[in-house]
Order: C-alpha cells, then sequence, then structure tokens
C-alpha cells in the first residue's frame, strides 16, 4: 500500500507538470481516475495470491516512475511533440494491460481503458485517435477472453463495453476538437490584440516623431535631443546615443544622448569599428542580448549587458546610426528593434530635412546675392542693349539702302548720309583706293562746297601720306581729338579751326584694304568708342557693297563674254548640225546613262525612227525595231567602252565593232568613246553604216570562191597523184631533166592545193560556218608545242626562236586548234620574212581582262602604207626576201578572223629594217564559259 501511495503522489506530481505544459484538462482527470481507481482495486480486492498482488503493486510502482520521468521531462522544457505524445500513449496501454493481465481484473479494471480512450482524443489526429480505440478494444477483449469471468464471456456485456470504448473515441474527439478549436480562437485573438496594441504603440510613436520633425525643421540639434526624449519614453533602457556619420572623414561623431559618461560625448567612432560603426557601414541594424559574445562591442559603460543599435537610411545612404543600451542581458526584442528602426528612420528624414533647409537657406542668400548682381548688370545690358538697339537699327536702314541698288555713287552717298546721321556730324567723306596709281579717290561726301564728279575726284593722299595714308598703312582706325595739332593730318590754312575732332576707319576686307572713312565735328572729344563701333560696322557693310559693285561689274563684263561666246558656239554648232545631217551614214551620240544626246537624219532612217526623237530616250528605244541580240551587242560595246581606265582612253582610244541585223538589213556599228579633256568618260557614239549591199557582194565572192576552190582541188589531187606515180618510176624511167620539171609541177601544185586549202577555210569563216569550241586554255604549253612543230623551219632560214612567258598567268577562254593555227601563222612569218642570224621572241602578259601575246622579229619590216592591206587578203610585200618565201597572203586575215572571233584584236607594229611585233589578246576564262561563233547566220 506504501507503494500504491507513493507512486500516486508521485503521478499526481507529474500529472500537474503536464497538465502545466500542455493545458491538457481531459488528460489530467484521467490520469488521476486512474490512479483513484488502482487505489481502490488495491484495498477493497485484495488478492488471494500475495505474489500477484506484489507482481501488480511492483508494475504499478514502474509505470508511476516512467509518468514521473516524463513529467521531469516536460519540466525541464522537453517539447511534447508528436512522437513523445506516441510514446507516453503506448506507455498508458502497454502499463494498463500488463496490470490487466497479471491481475486478472479485466472487470474492474475496464474504465482504465475507457480513460485511456479518452485521454488518446484530446491528444492525437481523428484517425490515429481511431487506431488507438480500435487496439484497445482488441487488447481488452483477448484479455476478456483469456482472463474474464463467466458473465463477460456471453458476449452482450463484452460488445457493450467495446462499443463504449469506441463511442467514448468518437465523442471524445468531438470534444477534444471542439476545445482545440476555442483554445485556437483565444490564441488568435490574444495575438490580434498584442499585434494591435504593438502597431498602435508604433503609430504613436511615428505620431510623436513626426511632430518633431515638423516643429524643426532648421534646428538639428533640437531635433536630435526631442527624439532622444521619445525613446527615453518608449524603450526601457539606461544609455541613449545619436551618432551621424561624417562622410569626409568616414567617422561616427555623438551628437546627442543619455547616460553617456563625459569621456563619451563628442567621441568620434571609425566607419566599422565597434558595433556602432559596423551598423553605420553595413547598413544592418544589430540586436546583442548579450555583449560578452559580441566581439566588435566597445565599452562605453561598464553596467551594459545588451545593445540594440539600428542605421538612419535616407535612400539607400546611411546618415548615422541610433544606440541603446541596458544592463539586464536580452533586454530588447523584435518590437523593440522595430519601434527603434521606425524613430531612426524619422530622424534620417529629419536630419536630411535639415540639411535640405541649410541648403536652401545657403541658396536663397547666394540667390539673392546674385539678383542684386543680376540686376545692375541687366541696368548696364538695359543701356547697351539701346545702344546696340540703335547701331543695328541705322546698320539695317544701311543694309537695306546698301541693297536696293547696284550703282555704286548712289550707293556710297546714301550709306555716308545714313553714317553721318546716326553719329551726328554734317561733314563726311568715303575714299577708294585707285589700285593702278594707288592714290586715294573721293567717290563721296558731305559737306563740300562744289560736287564730286561721277567718277570722283582723285586727291595726293596714298599710302603713308596724310592722315588716310597713315590708316591705310596700319589698318586700323583712330580718333583725333584736336585736329589742328595732329601731325598726320593736313590742314588748309583757310579752313583751320573748323574741324576739331576726326574719325577715320579703314575699309578692309581680308587683308585688302579698299580705302577710307573720314568723320569731322567741330567739337573737341566729340567720338566715342561708341560712334566708333557704329562706323566700323557700318565700314563692314560699305566694304561689302564696294565688293559686291566690283563683283557686279565682273559677272557683267563676263556675262557680256559669254554671250559673244555663245553665239558663236551656236553658230559653230548649227555648222556641225547641218555636216551632221549631210552625212550618209547614221551618228547616235549616248551620255553616260545610255540616253541619247544626238541623233542625225541617216540614223533615224536606218534605225527607222520617227522624224523626231526626243533627247534623253533610252537606248533600249532607239533599237528596239532590232532582235534582242542586236541591244546586247551595242550594251556590250558600251560597257566595255565605259569600264576601261581612264589613263587607257586618253593614251589610245578604244573602239568596238559589230554587225546588227534585221529583216536582211545588215548595219556595220562602230562605237568609239567621248572623252573629255582630261580623259574623262562622258559617252559613246556610234556610227551606223549599211553595208547590206556589200555583204551580198561579199557573200556571191565568198560562194565563187569556195566553189573555184572546190572545183580547183579534184584536178590538183590527180595532178599530184600523177606527179608522184611518174616521179616513182611508174610510168617508166625518168631522167634528170623530166625530174626537174615533175618537181616543178608537184611544188606548184602543193602551192595551188595550200591556196585552195585556205581559200576553203576563209570561205567557211566569212560565211560562218567555222564554230568554236572555247574551253580553259594554258598558253605556256600551246606556245612551246607551236614552236616545237616549226623548229624545222626556223632552222632551215637560221633564225632563233625565243619565249618569255611568265609563270602563273591565267588561263584564256579559247580553241585550243584555231589558237595553234594563229600562233602557226604569225611565228612562221616571222621565220620566213627574217633574214638569217635574226631572232623571233614570243611574249605573254596580262592586260585588264584579257592575255596579250606579242610575236616580235627583227625581220625586213612593213612599209606604213602596206600595214593595213596585209590583214585584207591576197596581199604580200614587195622585198625581194618575201618573193623568195612562199606564201598565198591569206593568213594573216585568217589569223584576225579567228582572233576576233575570240573577242579578241590582232593589230600589228612595224619598222622598216628592225622588225615587226605582231600582237593579239584573248579573254580570260571565266566559271562558265559558252560557244562563240564568229557571226550570227543570216
Amino acid at each position: 500500500m506504501t507503494i500504491v501511495k507513493k507512486f500516486q503522489a508521485r503521478w499526481k506530481k507529474a500529472l500537474d507538470l503536464e497538465i502545466e505544459i500542455y493545458g491538457e484538462q481531459v488528460t489530467a482527470i484521467a490520469r488521476w481516475l486512474i490512479l483513484l481507481l488502482l487505489l481502490v482495486l488495491n484495498n477493497l480486492q485484495p488478492s488471494e495470491r500475495w505474489e500477484i498482488m506484489l507482481t501488480d503493486n511492483v508494475l504499478l510502482a514502474v509505470f508511476a516512475a516512467l509518468n514521473l520521468i516524463v513529467s521531469l521531462a516536460l519540466a525541464l522544457g522537453v517539447q511534447p511533440g508528436l512522437a513523445f505524445r506516441r510514446a507516453t500513449m503506448a506507455m498508458d496501454i502497454i502499463g494498463v494491460s500488463a496490470a490487466v493481465a497479471l491481475g486478472a481484473r479485466t472487470d474492474s479494471y475496464f474504465v482504465l481503458y475507457f480513460l485511456i480512450v479518452l485521454s488518446a482524443a484530446f491528444r492525437f489526429a481523428v484517425v490515429e485517435r481511431l487506431i488507438y480505440a480500435g487496439l484497445l478494444c482488441v487488447i481488452y477483449g483477448l484479455l476478456v477472453r483469456a482472463l474474464g469471468p463467466a458473465a463477460l464471456l456471453t458476449g452482450d456485456v463484452l460488445l457493450v463495453r467495446l462499443s463504449i470504448l469506441m463511442i467514448t473515441a468518437v465523442l471524445g474527439s468531438l470534444l477534444a476538437d471542439q476545445e482545440r478549436a476555442q483554445r485556437l480562437r483565444r490564441q488568435e485573438v490574444e495575438r490580434l490584440i498584442d499585434e494591435t496594441e504593438s502597431q498602435l504603440e508604433e503609430v504613436v510613436l511615428v505620431r510623436e516623431v513626426s511632430e518633431i520633425v515638423l516643429h524643426h525643421l532648421t534646428d538639428r540639434d533640437r531635433t536630435m535631443s526631442d527624439i532622444a526624449a521619445v525613446v527615453q519614453r518608449r524603450l526601457d533602457h539606461d544609455l541613449f546615443a545619436i551618432a551621424l556619420l561624417d562622410e569626409e572623414a568616414q567617422e561616427l561623431c555623438l551628437v546627442a544622448g543619455w547616460g553617456l559618461p563625459p569621456e563619451a560625448r563628442n567621441k568620434r567612432i571609425a566607419l566599422g569599428e565597434g558595433v556602432m560603426g559596423r551598423v553605420a557601414k553595413t547598413g544592418v541594424p544589430m540586436n546583442i542580448p548579450d555583449v560578452r559574445q559580441e566581439p566588435h562591442y566597445e565599452e562605453i559603460v561598464p553596467r551594459t549587458k545588451s545593445e540594440l543599435c539600428v542605421p538612419m537610411v535616407f535612400e539607400d545612404s546611411v546618415l548615422g546610426v541610433i544606440n541603446i543600451e541596458s544592463d539586464r542581458r536580452a533586454a530588447f526584442s523584435e518590437s523593440d528593434q522595430r519601434m527603434l528602426s521606425i524613430v531612426a528612420s524619422q530622424a534620417a528624414m529629419a536630419l536630411k530635412n535639415c540639411q535640405l533647409f541649410e541648403e536652401l537657406d545657403a541658396l536663397r542668400r547666394d540667390l539673392e546675392i546674385r539678383i542684386k548682381e543680376r540686376t545692375i548688370e541687366l541696368g548696364q545690358a538695359n543701356e547697351d542693349l539701346l545702344a546696340e538697339r540703335d547701331r543695328v537699327t541705322v546698320l539695317y536702314r544701311i543694309t537695306s539702302e546698301l541693297a536696293s541698288s547696284l550703282e555704286l555713287n548712289v550707293v556710297l552717298d546714301r550709306a555716308l548720309a545714313l553714317i553721318n546721321q546716326a553719329v551726328g556730324v554734317e561733314q563726311g567723306s568715303i575714299l577708294l583706293l585707285d589700285t593702278e596709281t594707288g592714290y586715294l579717290v573721293y567717290r563721296s561726301a558731305l559737306g563740300r562746297e562744289k560736287p564730286l564728279p561721277p567718277d570722283g575726284k582723285r586727291t595726293h593722299f596714298k599710302h603713308g601720306v596724310g592722315l588716310a595714308g597713315w590708316v591705310l598703312d596700319n589698318n586700323e582706325p583712330v580718333i583725333i581729338t584736336g585736329l589742328d595739332e595732329d601731325d598726320r593730318w593736313e590742314v588748309d590754312p583757310d579752313k583751320k579751326g573748323r574741324s576739331q575732332s576726326v574719325m577715320a576707319v579703314p575699309l578692309s576686307s581680308k587683308d585688302m584694304l579698299l580705302g577710307v572713312v573720314l568723320l569731322f565735328h567741330p567739337q573737341p572729344n566729340y567720338f566715342t568708342q561708341s560712334h566708333l563701333q557704329l562706323v566700323q560696322a557700318a565700314a563692314t557693310q560699305v566694304t561689302a557693297a564696294v565688293k559686291n559693285y566690283d563683283l557686279y561689274r565682273l559677272v557683267r563684263d563676263q556675262a557680256e563674254r559669254l554671250g559673244k561666246a555663245l553665239q558663236e558656239k551656236r553658230a559653230e554648232a548649227s555648222k556641225n548640225l547641218a555636216i551632221l545631217e549631210s552625212i550618209a551614214d547614221g551618228v547616235v551620240v549616248t551620255d553616260m546613262n545610255r540616253q541619247v544626246t544626238v541623233i542625225n537624219r541617216a540614223a533615224l532612217e536606218l534605225l527607222e525612227l520617227p522624224d523626231l526623237v526626243p533627247v534623253g530616250r533610252d537606248i533600249s528605244w532607239v533599237y528596239s525595231a532590232f532582235p534582242p541580240e542586236a541591244l546586247e551587242t551595242v550594251l556590250e560595246a558600251m560597257t566595255r567602252l565605259s569600264t576601261r581606265p581612264s589613263a587607257a582612253l586618253r593614251e589610245q582610244p578604244a573602239m568596238e565593232q559589230g554587225i546588227l541585223e534585221r529583216d536582211g538589213l545588215a548595219l556595220q556599228a562602230h562605237f568609239a568613246p567621248v572623252i573629255a579633256g582630261e580623259g574623262e568618260f562622258w559617252g559613246v557614239v556610234t556610227v551606223l553604216r549599211d553595208i547590206t549591199r556589200e555583204r551580198e557582194i561579199a557573200q556571191a565572192k565568198s560562194e565563187f570562191v569556195s566553189i573555184v576552190a572546190h572545183e580547183l582541188r579534184t584536178p590538183m589531187t590527180s595532178i599530184k597523184g600523177y606527179t608522184d606515180l611518174i616521179l616513182g618510176g611508174a610510168a617508166g624511167e625518168v631522167n634528170e631533166t623530166q625530174e626537174n620539171f615533175l618537181g616543178v609541177v608537184k611544188s606548184n601544185a602543193e602551192r595551188l592545193s595550200a591556196l585552195v586549202s585556205n581559200l576553203l577555210d576563209l570561205s567557211r569563216i566569212e560565211t560562218g560556218r567555222v564554230v568554236l569550241n572555247p574551253k580553259s586554255l594554258r598558253l605556256a604549253p600551246v606556245i612551246e608545242e607551236v614552236v616545237t612543230s616549226l623548229r624545222s623551219l626556223s632552222e632551215k632560214y637560221q633564225v632563233t626562236v625565243d619565249t618569255h612567258v611568265p609563270t602563273g598567268l591565267p588561263a584564256v577562254n579559247a580553241d585550243r586548234d584555231h589558237v595553234i593555227r594563229v600562233l602557226t601563222n604569225l611565228i612562221a612569218n616571222a621565220c620566213s620574212y627574217t633574214p638569217p642570224g635574226g631572232s623571233v621572241e614570243i611574249s605573254v602578259q596580262q592586260t585588264d581582262s584579257m592575255l596579250r601575246t606579242d610575236v616580235s622579229d627583227t625581220g625586213i619590216g612593213i612599209p606604213p602604207e602596206h600595214v593595213d592591206r596585209i590583214f585584207k587578203g591576197f596581199e604580200r610585200g614587195d622585198h625581194d626576201l618575201v618573193r623568195q618565201r612562199p606564201g598565198t597572203g591569206l593568213g594573216l586575215p585568217i589569223a584576225k578572223s579567228i582572233v576576233e572571233m575570240h573577242g579578241g584584236r590582232l593589230w600589228v607594229e612595224s619598222e622598216m629594217d628592225k622588225g615587226s611585233t605582231f600582237s593579239f589578246t584573248l579573254p580570260l576564262y571565266r566559271a562558265s564559259p559558252t560557244s562563240i561563233r564568229e557571226q550570227k547566220q543570216a
């Protein structure tokens, strides 16, 4: 019994501690009821077996000890979490079930399970409550089946008790949820009341500080003191300090506070040192519950235990800090920190307002001083503006008068009258310098007894003579206050004393002197600097008027000369137009934009255009009656001429030509550039000639030659064949005389056969039956091949052949076989017409978009009058060496035609007895070459 009583006492104490921590009244009542029931059971129903009773008591003692340990743990601060509550619940279930099992008192211990279920309802969630209730029902049912009395084994009583446990769990859950909801609502109301009181205190604090800020906008010290008083009333602290930041020194200076020792007043703290220096540097508040644990703390008073320091921040700039200290540890809460931060924010605003007010007051004082100074300046400026207005008015009138006429005398007289009127004088003159004689000439004068002649009056003043001459030499104005005493003035004895003041101003522009303005007044010291400025400005306008007159005279003379020249040009143009209209060939001139500028009547007829072609029509409209191929030929020729360098056009004017065909009409077009004097390209002149009849004649001639050549080829073949047979002995033995005769026949037959072949080739070229197959071709190997094939010929005539072909030359777009034929003709001719011991040189070079090949020899040369004839066919020179060498005179025409079919050009430069150079050009190879025909099929 003693053990039970001790257990009950300890459990009561633990239950009291648990009630204090959890506030779970229902759980405490349940535990007390369990203890009371245990006490009753132990006293009223003693067990017959003392060992069972002893074991039961020991178990209850252990159970009580465990509950006591739990209660003590809660008293020491252990938080009763979910795991903790589950552990205590398991302990209750195990302890009670063990007591029931050992004591075999299932009937009387039912109330223990009832109270455990009721306790679980107040400690766990709904699902977990029901789980515990179900678990207790199962345990109790098993214990009843195993140990209970016979009355409980019938099943009805047991089911009723189990139902009571489940109903208790449900009802207890409802009661627990209701109690928990009420407790939460009560806590929320208390929290809202606390927050409202805190916010109210903050609002009151803000109002008080705002009133201080508004009442003391200009007194910083008074503001800081009043803020310190407010903090002293609102917050519990033992020391208060306000420190402001000195940005230049990067230090904090204590300016207000209370509780500070005398040595701490006006103390300066470096930025970053101590708690206040650190807060000022970082801008982050520091709430230190124990200053002994803070390494940055610097002691101000020895009794300080805790410290709160907040920055005074305005627009992200720290202006200072507010620091409070207490002799109690953890004296300042988050609410205190928030309220002090509000005070610091208001204090920062007050401090900034004081600074702005001081700056505004300083600005006001400075502005007052400036206004006074500006008022004085404006008064003087007003006077200057009035004077300037008068000067501008005079200058405007002078400018208007000067611009109203181009007659020099009228302009000068009017300008002098306005100057005299503005300055207030009655006598003055304008003298202009005669550049031919060097003397000054009176061109305008006021106050003279006699008027000036129209061309003015020449004076004896010049550079260095008189006052006007001095002004010319020095090119600067002068004011003389006493005219009679000045040596620079030549005084007329009859007029001495009439004028005492004079002003002389030069008429100059860019170091060019045009004359002098002289003004006179009888009063001494009359002229002022204001007069001088006005006259100088007027002199500038007069100078411009004189220059305008000179320019006008120059333009007028130039216009007269240009008018005469224009008349002459028109007469010449009329003559040229008449000549142009009388030419039988058509002439079309286009500008750089390919627009027609000149076209004669013959061109209109050839192109079938109306009589009047407006100037400026595009070239495509002019050739609209021709097929697109003709227009393409014209445009390509113009493009080649316009893209040639100016230097090349100036040194060697280019010439392009082509054939334009339409409906049996054939026009030969020659294109030439229009070059200015400096080689500038201005356009293209096109000369059109009707070659329809000539082409028909040439066609007939070519057909006749072709027929004759074909007719000659058959007998020539027979003659050559039979001659070879006879020489071979097929008709019997041939003696020496017969062999010589037959050799002559064979040689002439071969020569005639070669002539026939050349005639056929020339006929095919002229009739357009030769088709080129251009490809990428390197000239170096082709030249070496031709030179090798002609080595026997060069050795026969004792001629040296050299080649100079640079490496790295680009390929040309050409037909290989035809290029070989051109080179063979040119090199063979060079070897044939060069005396023994001479030399032939072949060289290649690149010029623009062409490769140029030169075949030079040291031969007999070509007379100038024969240069153009050698390309026409059947033409050979009269030199003895020419007559000694075989040839038909058709090689050069064929070669020239082949080169031109490629888009190139072949020409010759020759000097008698020194040699000749035959040159031809071929276009460079491009990525996508196309087949080139010699001529369009008719």
